[in-house]
């Protein structure tokens, strides 16, 4: 999977461990392992799932709506996602954790786990 073992030995003994992995890190696991992000992370959900390009325009629509600054939205969720905004595969890449997806979405009012579903 190209971690270590230490690492490997974390996400096996500690709950949650996984969350730390971005998203592109869960898609390796999982075509090592053959499974989808959604049975890795135990996701059971039948929401749409949320595409690469969407967490983008999900965020400009917030800040427009709130009448709030990127770096106002970054501030309050935790994590910087500007530059993810002018290329949305990088939010999927190693700029956010899944745990960081969990906090932009909270902030969004949208179901994290759909975001697993796009992958």
């Amino acid at each position: 999977m190209g971690i270590s073992t230490p690492s490997l030995w974390d996400i096996e003994c500690t709950d949650d461990e996984l969350m730390s992995y971005s998203p592109n890190d869960i898609r390796r696991f999982c075509q090592v392992l053959s499974l989808r992000p959604s049975e890795l992370l135990g996701i059971e959900s039948e929401a749409s799932p949320v595409t690469a390009t969407e967490p983008a325009a999900f965020i400009h629509e917030h800040c427009r709506s709130r009448g709030i600054t990127i770096e106002q939205f970054e501030d309050t969720s935790g994590w910087y996602v500007a530059k993810s905004l002018d290329e949305p595969e990088r939010l999927f890449h190693n700029d956010c954790s899944v745990q960081g997806i969990q906090h932009i979405c909270r902030e969004l009012a949208v179901d994290w786990q759909r975001f697993i579903l796009g992958l």
